[in-house]
């Protein structure tokens, strides 16, 4: 108690000197415990082993040990993090200490945050360095560790880089040049608002910018009157409609209701189809509420027209009621049966997951035995990505299901995790043996 006090009463200088180091502290033990897991098991570039059992697989780059498959989804779920995540930051610590050593001497000492590191581990893979290429890149840059701002120390990287891989930056230029692309993504705060990235020719997207100016101009003329980067979204959006972008640009805005009621057959024929999957209550049915659209989230029903804009809608309802389970003794598994899994788990029943459900295969939680009756029913299934999967089969990890909907899961090191509607709660040791209720 004296000690909190005192630590209290220290100048608030001091105390965040001291919180930055324990941090810088704490992030460096987490590497190194990440570490021994990855080397707790001694693979053999030669040794031979069960495809049925635990097997090791290449995380790191060159020059990096095999790790154990499912070490990935022990660390993803005791740091509530996805499988994809946990993989790269194994994959990050082991090629920092077997391909960036003095990096990671840095990283041990607290010269240079972990988070930092990562980004150097990061930028040899994203130019496919060898093992003898990392270490003398490691060498270069070796007596700036912590002594240059890091922006100054990634610019110092690249340019070892360059220096020590001349073929490969070239090659890199090459393949960047093949990765243009335009993403979309709906906007996590508001469904019926969404993002657009794209990466092309530079030619191309100025000719787009001066087509964009012409467009947001003409609403400008007829009248709209909000902020211009407001405008330059709708814009965008007009840009989807050719035929009326190009009577917008001839003085004519047939995109009021009055015109859209007269419109020719013809129309928007290129318009795209969408189909949305909308679950629904039976109580919304009845009296209107908010509904679950797949891949988008929760809308109020009047917001579906701004989610899917000028598409053709295809509608699925994904209606949940609680009939009886039906049960069936094959193997394979109707389409009434994964609608009614996918309708209630929505999401990867791996502890933390954020994998949408339908992306994943439906697991037999009691694993399917020829001859038994009843084994295909939504009480024994469950959505798990294919890592998952191989770690409930392969990797140790057990799985029960008490309840349809509620998943107990055991690591090969003793961590419990409940998972169910309310999500995944990790389980003290001493109620392990609860599987009925939540914790």
């Amino acid at each position: 108690m004296v000690e909190m006090v005192a630590e209290q009463q220290a100048p608030a200088m001091a105390r965040l000197e001291a919180a930055i180091a324990a941090e810088t502290a704490a992030q460096a033990a987490k590497a190194r415990a990440i570490l021994d897991l990855a080397l707790e098991r001694q693979w053999s570039e030669g040794e031979e082993f069960e495809m049925v059992a635990e097997r090791p697989v290449r995380i790191g780059g060159e020059g990096t040990p095999l790790v154990d498959e499912a070490l990935p989804l022990e660390i993803a779920a005791l740091s509530a993090t996805s499988v994809a995540s946990a993989t790269l930051l194994v994959r990050d610590v082991v090629n920092l200490h077997g391909r960036l050593p003095s990096v990671w001497r840095a990283v041990e000492q607290g010269r240079v945050d972990f988070w930092r590191a990562r980004q150097l581990a990061q930028l040899a893979d994203t130019f496919e360095l060898g093992y003898g290429e990392c270490l003398r890149v490691d060498a270069l840059v070796e007596p700036a560790l912590g002594l240059i701002g890091w922006g100054r120390m990634v610019a110092r990287f690249r340019a070892a880089i360059i220096e020590v891989a001349p073929a490969k930056v070239t090659a890199h230029t090459e393949r960047s040049r093949r990765s243009r692309h335009v993403h979309m993504g709906v906007s996590a705060d508001d469904p019926s608002l969404a993002w657009m990235s794209a990466l092309a020719d530079t030619a191309d997207l100025k000719a787009l910018e001066h087509l964009l100016g012409l467009v947001t101009a003409a609403l400008v003329e007829h009248g709209d009157a909000d902020p211009i980067d407001v405008v330059r979204s709708r814009a965008l959006g007009r840009l989807a409609d050719p035929e009326g972008v190009l009577a917008l640009l001839d003085g004519v805005d047939d995109s009021t209701p009055e015109a859209e009621s007269s419109e020719k057959r013809s129309r928007r024929r290129h318009a795209p189809v969408a189909q949305v999957f909308v679950h629904l209550g039976s109580d919304v049915l009845e009296d209107g509420g908010p509904a679950r659209i797949e891949k988008v989230g929760p809308v109020l029903v009047d917001e579906l027209g701004q989610v899917v804009g000028h598409h053709r809608i295809r509608l699925t309802p994904v209606v949940h009621v609680h009939d009886a389970e039906p049960a069936l003794d094959a193997y394979e598994i109707p389409d009434s049966v994964r609608e009614a899994v996918l309708a209630r788990d929505r999401f990867d029943v791996f502890p933390y997951s954020s994998r949408a459900a339908r992306g994943c295969d439906l697991d037999h939680t009691i694993p399917y035995l020829t001859g038994e009756h009843g084994q295909t029913r939504p009480s024994n299934l469950g959505p798990l990505s294919r890592r998952a999967h191989r770690g409930k089969t392969h990797g140790g990890w057990t799985l029960e299901q008490p309840r349809p909907g509620v998943f107990w899961w055991t690591s090969p090191r003793g961590q419990v995790y409940r998972v169910g509607p309310d999500g995944t709660t990790r389980v003290p040791a001493r109620r392990a043996d609860t599987r009925s209720s939540p914790p």
